[in-house]
């Protein structure tokens, strides 16, 4: 039934329809808008790769979708629209049906790309998270709202001009997988802004991340979240700051940089840069959140060698415990 859809002269996409082949595939809705129209041929790119599908006779169902069949991957659709140029549409198949969507660039890059087309060499996005999944280089730049980048694997990450707001959502803009050992080198001016009850930049369990640099860095936790460290209830890694200019603010009960509330472990080593932390309600600037009897913020260790430090909380210690 496949066989007046594939495009046969192609050899990396026919021999996943062909007698035997044992390649799972996966219905695609892709939504033309035009009801029982036929479709033109369009273009394809899966994971970077562009291959022709083969769409002769085809034709929408009564809702203006068309259904195609795919094996897993990230693909991107351009598709015709009467009139008009091509639209956009992407689709994430991992092991089921999807449907395609518009395809909207958030306007962060990874590596020069949009994490709008899904990903590319070493990363995926997969809304909200944009997954560094190599132990390599990236360069992450540009701007977005409700993104989330997280660093999983042992990778050298720079941060140019990147602006990442999600204020308005429950997640931090950049997370060190627990168990991961990163660097972030600071370019150009950025700022992370987190979520409810996370950190703006979130070092998770037993991760490790060290920063440095020429550039600046402004983090601010959300409710309950650290600006850089833990976010609310979590455990905190080891966070070392060696180079840059880095400002930390932390939420409501959440340290500048440290544990947010009735957070553990962690520690903070500081070297070099100019740092400033400022820990909110009942939180120290550089150390421990607040807690309470069930929860508590402890065992964060500071170890300031050098560098310009300043640590602010008004009901709190600048550098230590909680309240």
């Amino acid at each position: 039934t496949l066989s007046k859809y594939v495009n046969w002269e192609d050899r990396n996409t026919c021999v996943l329809f062909g007698d035997g082949a044992g390649a799972a595939v996966f219905p695609v809705d892709i939504p033309f808008g035009q009801a029982n129209a036929k479709v033109q041929p369009f273009g394809i790119a899966r994971n970077q790769e562009t291959f022709s599908y083969g769409l002769d006779g085809a034709y929408t169902d009564e809702t203006g979708k068309l259904r195609i069949w795919l094996p897993n991957g990230a693909y991107v659709f351009s598709v015709p629209q009467e009139g008009g140029d091509p639209v956009p549409y992407v689709a994430n198949v991992k092991g089921g049906a999807a449907t395609a969507t518009i395809l909207k660039l958030p306007g962060l890059t990874v590596n020069g790309r949009d994490v709008g087309y899904l990903g590319d060499v070493g990363w995926d996005y997969e809304v909200p998270a944009v997954t560094l999944a190599r132990a390599m280089d990236y360069v992450v730049a540009g701007r977005a709202t409700n993104v989330q980048v997280r660093v999983g694997a042992n990778a050298n990450v720079t941060i140019d001009g990147v602006l990442i707001d999600c204020s308005t959502n429950g997640i931090a803009p950049f997370v060190v997988v627990s168990g991961v050992d990163a660097s972030v080198t600071l370019a150009g001016e950025n700022t992370l802004i987190g979520g409810w009850h996370s950190a703006g930049l979130a070092v998770e369990g037993s991760a490790a991340v060290t920063i440095s640099g020429d550039g600046a860095l402004a983090a601010t936790g959300g409710y309950n979240g650290a600006g850089i460290g833990g976010c609310s209830t979590g455990t905190v890694g080891t966070i070392s700051i060696a180079g840059g200019t880095v400002a930390a603010m932390g939420g409501y009960r959440g340290a500048g940089i440290g544990s947010g509330y009735s957070c553990t472990g962690g520690t903070v080593a500081i070297s070099g840069g100019m740092v400033t932390a400022d820990g909110g309600e009942w939180a120290s600037g550089i150390g421990a959140g607040d807690g309470n009897e069930e929860h508590f913020s402890s065992g964060i260790a500071v170890e300031i060698t050098g560098g310009i430090v300043t640590a602010r909380s008004e009901k709190a210690a600048g550098i230590g415990p909680g309240d």
